[in-house]
C-alpha cells in the first residue's frame, strides 16, 4: 500500500496508514522509527495512527 501525504507549511496532520504494526511502514524508503517529525500516535482499527510535521510524504506499507 502507498499514500502519498502532503502537510502544508505551519501545520501538522494525522495520517491513518493501514498495517499491521509500526516497523511494516516506511516513508520514502526510510524507517519512520526515531524520526522527529513522525510521531505515533497509536493503532486503529488495522491501522497505524501518525501525526506528522509540514512536508511532503510517501508512505508504504506492507500488508499480510
Amino acid at each position: 500500500v502507498i499514500v502519498p501525504t502532503l502537510a502544508r507549511r505551519n501545520t501538522t496532520a494525522t495520517v491513518r496508514i493501514p498495517a499491521q504494526n509500526l516497523e511494516s511502514v516506511t516513508e520514502g524508503g526510510s524507517p519512520v522509527t526515531g524520526r522527529p517529525d513522525l510521531q505515533c500516535e497509536g493503532f486503529v482499527a488495522g491501522h497505524v495512527v501518525l501525526r506528522l510535521g509540514s512536508g511532503d510524504y510517501q508512505f508504504t506499507a506492507t500488508l499480510p
